[in-house]
């Protein structure tokens, strides 16, 4: 139902003619999610939902389902909460056209339902002039992991793939760094990318270990090494964000001249074959400075005298 649902909607699209800016939304629900013990769910964004927020609470009462005078009393059996994050497998015909609409597609917590991998590249192999995405999955580590790495490696050689023709492409938390650049060719360029912001799970304290020393490494000259084909290339940013592992590896061209910043809130020393990278990247120019600050957040602390 599902798929034939996107399918119909891609044939219509199929007609129109390309304009600026057309953002799709996916969304989907089964009308017994809002029944039994889910009676308080919302499905729709806070962009589009207005109709409900002046509306009375509804006194729900199913005491059978957990619900007493509009109050939950009783919490939903597991198996009822994993029927709701279900998997979604929607399929499309062989006959489903590719739209030349459609330059942003969104898909929000609200859906809920786990799209599988499959599903997902059908639906992004078709959406021609895609330049924008947001993908908000619910993650469940404890039977999702391959199926995540998997749904990973294919959306990050999406974007990979369009990246030669973007100026500016940030994809934070939506793939992994490194499945981003393993996705890119060794013959690719990236003639007009100005501006390429990326998130890894990688980038957090290592704490001494060096086989996590060497995987930042690994992903930093990775990183050089693809900004060598990038000539327009201004700014790359990879970055982290937690509970004391912030960080970022910046590089820019503009303004007192081509460098590099690390800033983190852990210890960590740039590989030398990582610092020297950055030479390649911007030659020929002949100004070129490497400017490495070491932020450690402990070090950021004021002194406090003794016996304070």
């Amino acid at each position: 139902m599902v798929g034939e649902a996107i399918e119909q909607l891609l044939v219509i699209l199929s007609t129109w003619t390309p304009g600026e800016c057309l953002v799709l939304e996916l969304s989907a629900h089964s009308p017994s999610d809002l029944k039994d013990w889910f009676m308080e769910l919302i499905f729709a964004s806070d962009e589009t939902d207005h109709s409900r927020i002046n509306d009375p609470l509804p006194k729900w009462h199913d005491p059978g389902h957990g619900w007493a005078n509009g109050k939950r009393f009783k919490f939903p059996p597991e198996a009822a909460m994993w029927r709701l994050f279900d998997e979604i497998t929607p399929t499309l015909s062989k006959a489903c056209p590719h739209v030349s609409v459609g330059t942003s597609l969104i898909i929000r917590r609200q859906l809920r339902r786990h799209l599988n991998a499959w599903a997902l590249r059908q639906i992004l192999h078709r959406l021609y002039q895609l330049k924008d995405s947001k993908y908000e999955p619910w993650g469940f580590s404890n039977n999702q992991g391959a199926e995540t790495k998997k749904t990973e490696g294919i959306v990050a050689n999406r974007f990979a793939s369009h990246s030669r023709t973007s100026v500016e492409l940030s994809l934070a938390f939506m793939v992994d760094a490194q499945y981003f650049f393993s996705s890119c060719k060794s013959g690719w360029m990236w003639e007009r990318l100005r501006s390429l912001a990326l998130t890894s799970p990688v980038l957090r304290d290592p704490e001494m270990d060096p086989k996590m020393i060497a995987k930042i490494d690994g992903l930093l000259y990775q990183a050089g090494l693809t900004a060598v084909r990038m000539p327009a290339l201004q700014t790359m940013v990879l970055w982290n964000g937690g509970c004391d592992n912030a960080c970022a590896f910046i590089y820019q061209a503009a303004g007192r001249g081509p460098r590099i910043t690390w800033r983190s809130s852990w210890p960590f020393v740039i590989s030398s074959p990582v610092e020297k990278l950055p030479v390649e990247v911007v030659y020929p120019r002949s100004l070129w400075q490497i400017r490495r600050e070491f932020n450690a957040f402990r070090e950021s602390l004021p002194v406090l005298p003794d016996g304070s």
